[in-house]
């Protein structure tokens, strides 16, 4: 084994409690903690009460720099004693220069001068060993910076200090909002502060928010919703015949027994349409004004960022208002229609205290995991299965590219005209319809304009092969 030189001297405190060093196979010594077995490389030093950013470092705690600075004061005090050596020299060739200063008592002065030097050294020893580490034993922060900044590379960092706490959560809201606006936004949805009371009478003085996402949705949709959130009843809807021979049936919608809007049609369903309107005016004012698509292209943008399998899929969907994944499979499982074995089965079990665990299968493709309910479990196993069905696609919002809004965009602009064609048949059955004529005329100056051009391209054809016949 190698052991290296001792150079320097040894610290005056001793190691801490329980530790202790030993020599290791490479001959450097490594300090242990036995009770906990800790090894370092590093002597360890008991700090006490002092402060751990600011207190001086031992020169012994660092073995590499003390070590060198043990070969340094080596090198200078075999220099200055080789300088001693030789003055000494020059002094025993010239032994009467020391005589002829002319002090009769300098033999003695200089015993005295010895005298005191080695009593002084004595009490500068008995000084040492009462403190715990010596002046020249200590590292300051500086000298320890400096002599790590030749070994490590250091990078500046600016702390910014703030005098009380509200200026600090100030300066963390503002950096917070910076980082807000860079984020992609999700669509854009009403809200509407309302004030919730208990219709039996007990007012509640408080208020709450209310998210309600009435894009795609009917009157009679966005009522029965509006109900159930803040005043947690069910509206009801009365239909009766009405003394108007235009409009035969009548709608009434009561909440709670109280009469809101009515409304009156050719039919039962346009009439519950009507009075859900007005009652909805009623309650909300201006709510089915704000009801028109989106034409923003880049409201998606969101969702092509959020993996398939991300949990916050489902919730992310609902507040947008396009499909949830498990309505998205069920579409998937309409469109395969005609394949065998797409069967949906979906189930719940529970794995131990307060744990559920799911399968859902679909055809070939099948997963498992944990869920907190059944609810978040259809979810989560819906994506999972079209990330199987879809393994190229990446990102939900190109799921939504397949299955959302945008690809039925042709089929509604063709039933916005159907149901165009179909309003201007509800019209008095005992008059003329004159829109429906107007229509009738439309189309048909439309196909006699066609039947024109075509007959002047066939003209002009004949025309041109004739005059290459006569050629």
């Amino acid at each position: 084994m190698f052991y290296p030189l001792e150079r320097g001297r040894e610290p005056l405190e001793g190691l801490p409690e329980n530790w202790m060093s030993i020599t290791h196979r490479s001959g450097i010594d490594v300090y242990i903690h036995k009770p906990s077995r800790v090894c370092t490389w590093s002597r360890p030093y008991f700090l006490g009460p002092g402060s751990v950013r600011k207190h001086k470092v031992p020169l012994a705690s660092i073995p590499c720099l003390h070590y060198k600075r043990a070969k340094e004061e080596e090198a200078t005090s075999a220099e200055e004693t080789a300088e001693s050596s030789k003055e000494q020299s020059k002094s025993d060739i010239n032994p009467d220069s020391a005589s002829s200063c002319g002090d009769p008592c300098s033999s003695k002065e200089r015993t005295s001068a010895l005298v005191g030097s080695s009593t002084a050294q004595k009490g500068d020893d008995r000084f040492k060993n009462k403190l715990q580490m010596r002046p020249d034993e200590a590292l300051e922060a500086g000298e320890l910076h400096s002599y790590a900044k030749k070994l490590f590379d250091f990078e500046e960092v600016k702390i910014r200090k703030f005098q009380t706490w509200s200026a600090r959560r100030n300066y963390w809201k503002q950096r917070k909002a910076k980082e807000v606006v860079d984020r992609p936004q999700l669509p854009t949805v009403p809200t509407y502060e309302v004030e919730v009371q208990n219709l039996e009478g007990n007012a509640l003085s408080t208020k709450k928010e209310l998210v309600m996402n009435i894009q795609d949705k009917s009157p009679i949709a966005v009522l029965h919703e509006y109900c159930q959130k803040v005043l947690r009843v069910h509206p009801k809807f009365t239909v009766e015949e009405s003394n108007n021979s235009n409009y035969p049936f009548e709608a009434v919608v009561f909440v709670d027994g109280t009469k809101y809007g009515r409304g009156q049609a050719q039919n039962k369903k346009a009439a519950k349409v009507k009075a859900a309107q007005e009652t909805l005016e009623i309650l909300l004012p201006g709510i089915m004004n704000q009801n028109k698509p989106n034409e923003d292209d880049n409201s998606m943008e969101f969702f092509n960022q959020i993996s398939i399998d991300d949990p916050r899929v489902a919730d992310l969907c609902l507040k947008t208002g396009n499909l949830s994944p498990f309505c998205v499979l069920q579409d998937y499982k309409q469109r395969m229609h005609g394949k065998k074995d797409m069967e949906l089965n979906f189930n719940v079990t529970v794995t131990g205290h307060h744990t559920l665990s799911y399968t859902m299968s679909l055809g070939p493709f099948s997963v498992t995991g944990p869920c907190k309910n059944s609810k978040s479990g259809k979810q989560i196993g819906a994506q999972l299965i079209l990330k199987q069905i879809y393994p190229k696609v990446t990102t939900w919002g190109g799921i939504i590219k397949m299955y959302g809004k945008g690809v039925t965009e042709i089929s509604k602009a063709k039933k916005e005209e159907e149901k165009k064609i179909l309003a201007l048949s509800n019209k008095p059955k005992n008059k003329p319809n004159e829109k429906i004529m107007a229509k009738l005329k439309e189309e048909m100056r439309k196909a006699y304009g066609a039947n024109i051009a075509a007959e002047q391209n066939v003209r002009a054809a004949l025309c041109l092969n004739s005059s290459e016949i006569i050629k």
